[in-house]
């Protein structure tokens, strides 16, 4: 590794280990920059849901992105479990959204009928149906299940990518100074880490909820805000679901080791990552409604994170209006882990010079340039 490295990576969350393994195994010399634990921010507190159709309400760019994440699972993940010699626990349980009266029902089938073309194979279950595959449920007016969408160990997932990256050479620096740009007429010449000056050919920012004011100190407009996000994890002797389960905001993701993750709180309280009291009593009141023998099961830990929301609610993907030698991997919001690798596949295309696999035009940073900041949940 010399001392300048072709790309620095500010960020060492699940995206930012994802850019970092494939820059490195396409043999560009990487460092990557965390000021605290690989993986210590949104990440570690994630679900790892890898269910691109789950939050889709239409057709569009997202689930165009989404959809792309999921696929790029099936190519590359023999290829990371080899470079790393871990396993992330990817899980193909299947993902079932329940309705719980008529009308949600309706709405279900409706989104039914547009999402048959992404080809998962998704179906309708009557009550009956569900009461028969999920006993642990509670009643509900049917749903549906994907069984081609599953989940991941977001800790193993990032642990894994970093492993696989650093088999490749990357060079990866956890509880550094927070790295800040270095910029010169207009180009990023790398980043300024405490007292030091780090050359870079290229840099990547996937800072998080971070990102913001990060591009902010070098010019350019990326909206992207945190957003609370608080969850329990828990565990009975028989755990009640085998699926992914999603009912409204609620969900539950049975873990390989038998505990429950049960999510997820969405609060607009700036950097504030507390877990509070309203925070355990809202998710354990999702958790007895969705599984009944949840409400007399063990807390092993409480935690929250802090999404990345852009203003739109669609990812922030490409090159830096205006800065050279900037590309921009944030506001993933609630599905940073489903396009961690196709982010990682993307940004490794930019930093090439290829034409990346999915067209990024409504990603751009651009779109903020002339259009007020909003905070549209877009799907």
């Amino acid at each position: 590794m010399t001392d300048a490295p072709d790309v620095a990576i500010v960020g060492g969350g699940v995206i930012g280990c994802a850019a970092a393994w494939y820059l490195a195994r396409a043999g560009v010399g990487v460092e990557l920059y965390e000021r605290g634990p690989l993986g210590g921010e949104a990440t570690a507190a994630s679900a790892g849901i890898l269910a691109p159709l789950a939050e889709s309400v239409s057709p569009g760019p997202f689930v165009q992105l989404a959809l792309a994440g999921l696929r790029a699972f099936t190519d590359d993940l023999d290829d990371l479990r080899r470079d790393s010699g871990l396993d992330p626990e990817y899980h193909r349980s299947g993902v079932l959204r329940l309705a719980v009266d008529g009308e949600s029902a309706d709405a279900l089938r409706r989104s039914a009928e547009w999402q048959a073309n992404a080809r998962l194979d998704m179906r309708w279950l009557d009550p009956r149906q569900i009461a028969s595959i999920e006993p642990g449920l509670a009643p509900c007016a049917g749903g549906l299940l994907s069984p081609a969408e599953g989940h991941i160990n977001p800790p193993r997932l990032t642990a894994t990518l970093a492993a696989a990256a650093a088999a490749h050479g990357a060079a990866l620096h956890e509880y550094c100074a927070p790295p800040l740009p270095w910029v010169e007429n207009g180009r990023m010449r790398g980043l300024l880490v405490g007292d030091q000056r780090r050359p870079a050919g290229h840099v990547v920012l996937a800072a998080g909820a971070w990102s913001g004011p990060w591009a902010e100190a070098v010019g350019v407009r990326v909206p992207v805000r945190p957003v609370k996000g608080q969850m329990l994890l828990l565990r009975v002797v028989r755990p009640p679901v085998r699926h992914v389960v999603f009912s409204g905001h609620g969900y539950l993701v049975p873990r390989a080791d038998g505990t429950i993750y049960v999510g997820a709180t969405q609060e607009e309280v700036g950097y504030d990552r507390r877990v509070t009291t309203a925070g355990i009593h809202e998710l354990t009141a999702i958790a007895a409604a969705l599984a009944p023998t949840l409400a007399d099961a063990e807390v092993v830990r409480a935690g929250a994170g802090l999404r990345p929301a852009s203003a739109d609610g669609l990812p922030v993907l490409g090159p830096a209006p205006g800065v050279d030698g900037l590309t921009l991997a944030a506001g993933h919001f609630r599905n940073g882990i489903l396009m961690s690798l196709i982010t990682g596949r993307i940004v490794a295309a930019l930093v090439a010079g290829r034409d990346p696999e999915i067209p990024l035009h409504e990603f751009s940073a651009s779109r903020f340039l002339s259009r007020p900041d909003s905070r549209v949940q877009a799907r």
